[in-house]
Protein backbone atom coordinates (compact mmCIF):
# COMPACT_ATOMS: atom_id res chain seq x y z
CA UNK A 1 0.00 0.00 0.00
CA UNK A 2 2.96 2.19 0.12
CA UNK A 3 3.07 2.88 -3.42
CA UNK A 4 -1.04 2.55 -3.88
CA UNK A 5 -0.16 0.16 -6.82
CA UNK A 6 -3.43 -1.15 -7.79
CA UNK A 7 -2.69 -2.49 -10.72
CA UNK A 8 -0.11 -5.05 -8.83
CA UNK A 9 -2.36 -5.61 -5.98
CA UNK A 10 -4.93 -6.89 -8.56
CA UNK A 11 -2.40 -9.31 -9.63
CA UNK A 12 -2.11 -10.92 -6.47
CA UNK A 13 -6.15 -11.35 -5.59
CA UNK A 14 -8.55 -13.50 -7.17
CA UNK A 15 -11.61 -12.03 -9.15
CA UNK A 16 -13.54 -12.86 -5.60
CA UNK A 17 -11.64 -11.15 -3.27
CA UNK A 18 -12.88 -9.09 -0.56
CA UNK A 19 -11.24 -7.23 2.58
CA UNK A 20 -13.06 -7.30 5.58
CA UNK A 21 -11.78 -3.97 7.66
CA UNK A 22 -12.88 -2.50 10.63
CA UNK A 23 -16.47 -4.00 10.41
CA UNK A 24 -16.50 -2.76 6.58
CA UNK A 25 -16.68 -5.41 4.13
CA UNK A 26 -14.94 -4.06 0.62
CA UNK A 27 -14.86 -5.67 -3.02
CA UNK A 28 -11.72 -4.71 -5.24
CA UNK A 29 -13.83 -1.87 -6.49
CA UNK A 30 -13.82 -0.49 -3.31
CA UNK A 31 -10.18 -1.22 -2.20
CA UNK A 32 -9.55 0.54 -6.07
CA UNK A 33 -11.15 3.53 -5.17
CA UNK A 34 -9.81 3.90 -1.90
CA UNK A 35 -6.28 3.38 -3.90
CA UNK A 36 -6.66 5.95 -6.62
CA UNK A 37 -7.94 8.76 -4.17
CA UNK A 38 -4.63 8.49 -1.83
CA UNK A 39 -2.41 7.89 -5.17
CA UNK A 40 -0.79 11.38 -4.02
CA UNK A 41 0.33 10.56 -0.50
CA UNK A 42 3.95 9.91 0.42
CA UNK A 43 4.06 6.91 2.89
CA UNK A 44 7.23 5.19 4.46
CA UNK A 45 5.45 1.82 5.55
CA UNK A 46 7.51 -1.61 6.74
CA UNK A 47 5.52 -4.32 7.96
CA UNK A 48 5.67 -7.10 10.02
CA UNK A 49 3.76 -10.05 9.91
CA UNK A 50 3.96 -12.59 13.51
CA UNK A 51 2.71 -15.82 11.19
CA UNK A 52 0.28 -18.21 14.05
CA UNK A 53 -0.57 -20.43 11.87
CA UNK A 54 -0.96 -21.66 8.27
CA UNK A 55 -2.63 -24.28 6.82
CA UNK A 56 -2.93 -25.62 3.12
CA UNK A 57 -5.26 -28.37 1.36
CA UNK A 58 -5.26 -28.81 -1.71
CA UNK A 59 -5.45 -25.53 -3.92
CA UNK A 60 -6.67 -23.24 -0.58
CA UNK A 61 -4.50 -22.32 2.41
CA UNK A 62 -5.60 -20.07 5.25
CA UNK A 63 -3.68 -18.20 7.46
CA UNK A 64 -3.44 -16.29 11.11
CA UNK A 65 -1.21 -14.09 11.94
CA UNK A 66 -0.46 -10.59 13.50
CA UNK A 67 0.92 -7.38 11.49
CA UNK A 68 2.34 -4.72 13.05
CA UNK A 69 3.02 -1.82 10.22
CA UNK A 70 5.59 1.44 11.34
CA UNK A 71 4.15 4.11 8.76
CA UNK A 72 5.46 7.39 8.49
CA UNK A 73 3.76 10.22 6.58
CA UNK A 74 4.64 14.10 6.50
CA UNK A 75 7.41 12.82 9.58
CA UNK A 76 4.94 11.67 11.39
CA UNK A 77 5.36 8.06 12.82
CA UNK A 78 2.44 6.01 13.20
CA UNK A 79 2.34 2.31 15.11
CA UNK A 80 -0.51 0.21 13.62
CA UNK A 81 -1.23 -3.28 14.72
CA UNK A 82 -4.00 -5.99 13.55
CA UNK A 83 -4.64 -9.61 14.11
CA UNK A 84 -5.62 -11.15 10.40
CA UNK A 85 -6.68 -13.97 8.88
CA UNK A 86 -6.19 -14.71 5.08
CA UNK A 87 -7.38 -17.30 2.48
CA UNK A 88 -5.34 -17.75 -0.81
CA UNK A 89 -6.66 -20.14 -3.40
CA UNK A 90 -3.86 -21.39 -6.03
CA UNK A 91 -5.22 -20.47 -9.56
CA UNK A 92 -3.12 -21.80 -12.85
CA UNK A 93 -0.20 -22.59 -10.17
CA UNK A 94 -0.24 -19.17 -8.62
CA UNK A 95 -0.80 -18.18 -5.00
CA UNK A 96 -4.14 -15.54 -5.18
CA UNK A 97 -5.35 -13.66 -2.01
CA UNK A 98 -9.39 -14.51 -1.84
CA UNK A 99 -10.02 -13.30 1.30
CA UNK A 100 -8.54 -10.90 4.14
CA UNK A 101 -9.93 -10.51 7.36
CA UNK A 102 -8.37 -7.60 9.77
CA UNK A 103 -9.29 -6.46 13.30
CA UNK A 104 -7.38 -3.44 14.72
CA UNK A 105 -5.32 -4.00 17.75
CA UNK A 106 -4.64 -1.48 20.49
CA UNK A 107 -0.65 -1.33 21.51
CA UNK A 108 -2.34 -0.67 24.89
CA UNK A 109 -3.16 -4.13 24.75
CA UNK A 110 -0.16 -5.61 24.92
Amino acid sequence: MGNWNIAKHMQNCTENYLLIEEGEIWNMEKERKYYIENASRTIERKDYFDIKYVKVYGNTAWAVYGLRSDIKENAVMKIKNWNESAIFRKLKGVWKIELIHSTPVSMNNK
